[in-house]
């Protein structure tokens, strides 16, 4: 026989619970694990509350029946405790059974919630940085556009600049030009005054002269008729 155990009432309240370490009152119904060392037996107690299923399956395992275990025989009353903490363990395995199941369930969906949590922070990333690497090409894009702005803006400002300054430039020409058109003026109207004026004096000159030849020529001609021989018919 591997295992050995027996069941009795305590005879002191001085045994503690292998299990719970709780002392064992007196007269109370208790488990005995009895093991063998150095041909020696020891007995380690327990509350029939405390006993475990593997007991309670090792105890069968080593007796035909739980009213073969020692200490039972036909006592009803203890063989109605022993069945009723067996059936408890039991129950208690099935509980611990379906727990394990339960807790298995919870740790397989934890796993999937995790891996899911992992998988949507890592597309969140994945997006952000695709939002960042956008956000920065715009910016880029912008200053860019900006700078070109400036820089038509700053052309046009410069042709308007050298447009002014030819237009400055040309009605200063045109004004200068008139200034010495004036000045041209002023200076031919004493020439002309003063050719008249010459022109004037001039004239009585000539006509005395002119008269003068005419008188002369016509001298001339009254000396050249004198001096001609008389015709036949004047004679």
């Amino acid at each position: 026989m591997s295992n050995k155990y027996v069941i009795e009432h305590a005879k002191s309240g001085r045994s503690n619970c292998r299990k719970c370490k709780d002392p064992i009152a007196k007269d109370a119904l208790r488990w005995g694990s009895i093991t063998t060392r150095d041909e020696h037996d020891q007995t380690y107690w327990s509350h029939l509350g405390c006993v475990t299923e593997k007991q309670f399956t090792n105890a069968l395992e080593s007796y035909e029946s739980l009213r073969e275990i020692p200490g039972v025989g036909d006592d009803e009353d203890i063989l109605g405790q022993v069945d009723q903490a067996y059936a408890a363990t039991q129950t208690s395995a099935n509980f611990d059974a379906a727990q394990k199941a339960q807790e298995k369930a919870d740790k397989g969906s934890h796993k999937v919630e995790e891996k899911e949590a992992k998988a949507a922070e890592k597309a969140k990333a994945k997006k952000d940085a695709a939002a960042a690497k956008q956000a920065e090409k715009d910016a880029k894009a912008k200053a860019k556009e900006e700078k070109e702005r400036a820089k038509e803006e700053a052309k046009a400002a410069k042709a308007e600049q050298k447009a002014a300054a030819a237009a400055a430039k040309k009605d200063a020409a045109a004004a200068a030009a008139d200034d010495d058109a004036e000045a041209e003026d002023d200076d031919d109207e004493p020439i002309a005054v003063s050719k008249k004026r010459k022109n004037a004096s001039m004239k009585p000159a000539k006509v005395f002269r002119e008269g003068n030849r005419k008188s002369s020529r016509k001298d001339a001609i009254a000396a050249e008729e004198a001096d001609a021989p008389c015709s036949p018919a004047a004679a």
